[in-house]
C-alpha cells in the first residue's frame, strides 16, 4: 500500500501520529494513532474534535479512522463530543482490558459494514488485548514494470569492437547531426543487445533503483528462508536479523515517491501521473521571468577569440567510434535529459521538495568532455576566472575553500576582530541560468564563431522526461538552466557567476554555495552594516541584471567573537532587499557546522550521530553474525570509500596531519596560486648546533594569543612542518610523494 506519514504540527506534550493510506480512487483515508495519558485529561480528544476537518482537507483524506489507547471512560463527555461532532463510530463493541473495560476505540467514519474488529490475546507484559481491524477498501497499488538488467561484466567486448570497426559508417552517416546521431545510436544499441548478456524480469514497486534481477533472486532465497524458519523455529531469536535484512532491502521504508499533491489539490496515485506531475514541476522551474529580454552589453576581455579544434580530428582511433558531425550544431538526441526526481527536505508530497537528477547520453557526455578540456585549459591559462571560485576547478577542493575560510576567521578572532560570515542562497541556481545571458557572457570571454554557435545550439532546444518507479512521463521543455548532470554544465555555471565574484571582493564560493567574509576592529559595527548593507544592494542588482534569484529566508548570517555585544550590534540590521537577515549562532557552510566562537562541536556531534545508527546495526547483529559477516558489513555502512582504502591502524590525527603538510607543500613548495593565503613566513637560515640542524625549510610559527589558534591549522600545520623537514628534504616532492613522506614519517614518529 501507498502510505505517508503526514507532516502535521501537533502539541509537543501529545503522543499522536497522522498517517495517509492511499485509496484505489485515488483519495486518502487518515489513519490517526493516539495515546492519550489519564493526567492529559480533556486536551488529546480536544484536539482531534477542533482540528481534524482541517487536517483531512490539507491532505486530500475523505475518511478518517482513528485508533489507540484513549481511556475514554475517564473522560466520556469529551469522547462523546468528538464522536458527534465528527460522525464518527466506534467499531470495538467487547472488552479491551483485563478488567473488562472497553479503552481501546477504533472511531471511524466509514459505514459499519466496512470495518471489522476483533480481540486477539495480550501481548507480552500489557493488561491490554490487542485489537485486529479489517477495513473492507481498495488500496491504491503501483503497478509492475518490465525492467533490463545487462550483464556488463559478462560483454564480448573484443567481437563489439570488430564489429564496429566493420560497420561501413560511410553508408550509415550522411552529413546531417540529427539523422547521423539518431542512425549511430541505433548502431550502438544492436550491438549491446547482440553482444552483451541480459534478462528481462518484473520488478515490484517497493524495489529501490539498484534492486537487480540478482538482488531478486536474493530476495527470493531470503523469502523461502523465513518460511521455512515459520515452519521449523530455531532457539535463535532471528527478528532483529528479518529486520535488518529488509531495512538494508528497502522493503521496510515506505514507496520511495508517494502520492504527490496536484495543483488543485488531488492526487497523483499513479507512476505516470507522478512523472507528467514533478516532469511539469522541474520544466516550470527551469525558466526565467524573461527569456526574450535584451541582456546587458559586456566587454570582451581578451583580444583574440578563443579557437577550437574540429570535434571530429579529436576523436582518439582506438576508441572504434566514428565521427559523428557535431561542430556547429548539437543532435537533438542528445538534448533530452531523463530525470530521476530526489527528494530534499519537509513533506514528501509536494512536488516542490524534489530537486531533478539527470542522466545524459554517454555518448554525448563523451564529446562534452573533448569541449570542457579545452575550454577550462583556455579560461585557466588566461586567468579568465575568479581566483575565488572553488568549484569544478581541477587541482581545487571543498577542503581548500574550507581551509582558507577558517584561517581567515582564526586569525581575526586570535587578533580580537569579530568576522561578520554570510551565506548566500541562490535559488535554484543552475535552473535558472539564463540562456541569453550566457551565450553573451560566452562572447565576453572570447568564445566566438562556430564554438559559440554550437553553444547556443547545446543550451537551446532541450527537454526532459521523468522516471518514477519505471514510468516515464511525457516530454516538457526547459527554456533556462545549465544540465545538471553534463560535463560542460558546471562549466558554463562557473562563466555565468564569474562576474559576481570578480567584482565582490569579499566571496568566495564553491559553485553556487558563496560565502561573504569580512573581519573589522572592534567599535566599527555601524561602518561595518553600511559597508555589507551596500554590498547585498550590489548582489540583488547583479541579480537583477542577470535574472538570479536570491533567497533571504535561507541566507545565512553570523558574527564570529568572544564578545556577545558585538553580534548585538549588528543584529536587525543587515537587508538583503526588503528583507532582514537574522544572525544566528551556527551557520553551515559545505556541509560543516561552524558556531559564532568558530567551535565545530556541533557538527562533530552530527557527524559522530550519523556513524553511531549505522554501527547500532551492525551491534545489534553481532551475535547472529561472524566476524567476517560483520567486516563485510562494516565496509557497507561506511559512507566514504577513502576511508575504506586507509589502514585502520592509522587514527584519525595521523590522517589529519597528512593532510596538513600536504597542503602546506602546495602552499609553500608547490606555490599553487589559490593556496597563497595558507602559507607561513621562511624562518632566517640557522646555523647548525647540537640541537638544531641547518635547515632553510623551516617557517615560523604564529603567534598565538589562544590555544584554539594554536590548534588550528595556521600554527599546528607549521610546527609539524619543521617537525618533519628537520628529517625529510621536501624539496621538488610532488603532491603523492609528499603524501608518502609524510606517512612514513609520521609512522616513525606517532602524534
Amino acid at each position: 500500500m501507498q502510505v505517508d506519514v503526514l507532516p502535521v504540527d501537533i502539541p509537543a506534550v501529545m503522543e499522536i501520529v497522522f498517517l495517509r493510506v492511499i485509496l484505489a480512487d485515488e483519495s486518502g483515508l487518515l489513519l490517526c494513532a493516539a495515546y492519550r495519558p489519564q493526567w492529559q485529561g480533556n486536551a488529546p480528544l480536544n484536539y482531534l474534535s477542533e482540528h481534524l476537518d482541517d487536517i483531512m482537507a490539507a491532505h486530500n483524506c475523505q475518511h478518517v479512522v482513528i485508533v489507540g489507547d484513549l481511556n475514554q471512560h475517564l473522560v466520556m463527555r469529551a469522547f462523546t463530543d468528538l464522536t458527534v461532532v465528527q460522525g464518527l463510530h466506534n467499531h470495538v463493541n467487547f472488552p479491551t482490558h483485563q478488567r473488562g473495560g472497553s479503552l481501546d476505540p477504533v472511531l471511524s467514519d466509514l459505514p459499519e459494514a466496512c470495518v471489522m474488529c476483533r480481540p486477539l490475546d495480550r501481548v507480552g507484559s500489557s493488561d491490554h488485548y490487542a485489537v485486529l481491524s479489517s477495513i473492507n477498501l481498495s488500496a491504491a497499488r503501483e503497478e509492475e514494470q518490465q525492467r533490463v538488467i545487462w550483464l556488463w561484466e559478462r560483454a564480448d567486448w573484443e567481437a563489439m569492437k570488430r564489429s564496429l570497426s566493420a560497420t561501413d559508417w560511410h553508408t550509415v552517416l550522411t552529413g546531417d547531426p540529427h539523422h547521423d546521431t539518431i542512425a549511430f545510436t541505433t548502431v550502438l544499441l544492436s550491438l549491446q543487445q547482440q553482444f552483451v548478456p541480459h534478462r528481462v524480469y518484473t520488478t515490484n514497486p517497493k524495489d529501490q533503483q539498484w534492486f537487480g534481477y540478482q538482488c531478486r533472486v536474493a530476495a527470493d532465497n531470503k523469502y523461502r528462508a523465513w518460511q521455512h524458519y515459520k515452519r521449523h523455529p530455531t532457539q535463535v531469536d532471528a527478528k532483529q536479523w528479518w529486520n535488518l535484512v529488509k531495512e538494508r532491502q528497502g522493503i521496510s521504508h515506505q514507496v520511495r515517491i508517494p502520492a504527490l499533491t496536484k495543483p488543485n489539490g488531488d492526487l497523483a496515485v499513479t507512476s505516470r501521473e507522478k512523472a507528467d506531475l514533478l516532469a511539469a514541476e522541474f520544466s516550470r522551474k527551469m525558466t526565467t521571468g524573461d527569456p526574450n529580454r535584451q541582456p546587458p552589453a559586456l566587454p570582451v576581455l581578451v583580444p583574440h577569440p578563443f579557437r577550437m579544434l574540429s570535434l571530429l580530428k579529436m576523436i582518439p582511433p582506438r576508441t572504434h567510434l566514428p565521427a559523428v558531425p557535431a561542430d556547429r550544431e548539437w543532435p537533438s538526441l542528445w538534448k533530452e535529459a531523463r530525470i530521476t526526481p530526489v527528494h530534499k527536505k519537509r513533506s514528501r508530497a509536494e512536488p516542490g521538495n524534489y530537486r531533478p537528477i539527470s542522466l545524459l547520453s554517454v555518448v554525448s557526455k563523451i564529446f562534452e568532455r573533448i569541449i570542457g578540456e579545452q575550454i577550462n585549459k583556455y579560461l585557466e591559462e588566461n586567468h579568465l576566472l575568479s581566483p575565488k571560485q572553488f568549484g569544478f576547478r581541477k587541482g581545487r577542493s571543498t577542503s581548500d575553500l574550507l581551509l582558507l575560510l577558517s584561517k581567515s576567521w582564526h586569525d581575526a578572532l586570535d587578533a580580537g576582530r569579530p568576522s561578520l560570515v554570510i551565506a548566500l542562497d541562490i535559488a535554484g541556481a543552475f535552473d535558472s541560468v539564463w540562456h541569453h545571458a550566457l551565450t553573451t557572457k560566452l562572447q565576453q570571454l572570447g568564445i566566438t564563431g562556430d564554438l559559440l554557435q554550437l553553444f547556443t545550439s547545446y543550451l537551446t532546444g532541450r527537454s526532459l522526461r521523468v522516471v518514477v518507479n519505471g514510468s516515464t512521463s511525457s516530454s516538457f521543455p526547459v527554456e533556462a538552466s545549465v544540465p545538471q548532470g553534463s560535463v560542460l554544465g558546471p562549466i558554463l555555471w562557473n562563466i555565468y557567476f564569474n562576474d559576481l565574484l570578480q567584482s565582490s571582493p569579499e566571496a568566495a564560493a564553491y559553485a553556487d554555495d558563496c560565502t561573504l567574509s569580512w573581519a573589522y576592529e572592534r567599535g566599527e559595527a555601524q561602518n561595518v552594516v553600511q559597508a555589507v548593507n551596500r554590498q547585498l544592494q550590489d548582489i540583488l542588482a547583479w541579480g537583477e541584471r542577470w535574472q538570479v534569484k536570491f533567497a533571504p529566508e535561507k541566507t545565512q548570517a553570523m558574527v564570529i567573537t568572544r564578545s556577545q555585544g558585538e553580534a548585538d550590534q549588528l543584529r536587525g540590521k543587515l537587508r538583503l532587499g526588503p528583507d532582514t537577515i537574522p544572525l544566528q549562532d551556527t551557520i553551515e557552510i559545505l556541509g560543516v557546522e561552524v558556531d559564532s566562537r568558530l567551535q565545530f562541536d556541533r557538527h562533530l556531534e552530527k557527524v559522530a550521530r550519523n556513524a553511531s545508527s549505522k554501527v547500532n546495526l551492525l551491534r545489534r547483529m553481532k551475535h547472529l553474525l561472524h566476524a567476517d559477516g560483520l567486516l563485510t558489513l562494516y565496509k557497507a555502512q561506511r559512507q566514504q570509500e577513502e576511508q575504506q582504502r586507509h589502514d585502520l591502524r592509522d587514527s584519525l590525527e595521523h590522517r589529519r596531519r597528512v593532510a596538513a603538510l600536504t597542503v602546506l607543500h602546495k602552499a609553500q613548495v608547490q606555490r599553487v596560486p589559490h593556496l597563497t593565503d595558507l602559507g607561513a613566513t621562511w624562518r632566517r637560515h640557522e646555523v647548525g648546533t647540537r640541537t638544531v640542524s641547518a635547515n632553510d625549510l623551516l617557517l615560523e610559527v604564529p603567534r598565538s594569543h589562544s590555544s584554539t589558534h594554536q590548534r588550528a591549522f595556521t600554527s599546528a600545520a607549521v610546527v609539524w612542518w619543521n617537525e618533519l623537514t628537520t628529517d625529510v628534504d621536501v624539496r621538488g616532492l610532488s603532491t603523492q610523494q609528499i603524501k608518502v613522506a609524510a606517512h612514513r614519517w609520521l609512522r616513525l614518529h606517532p602524534p
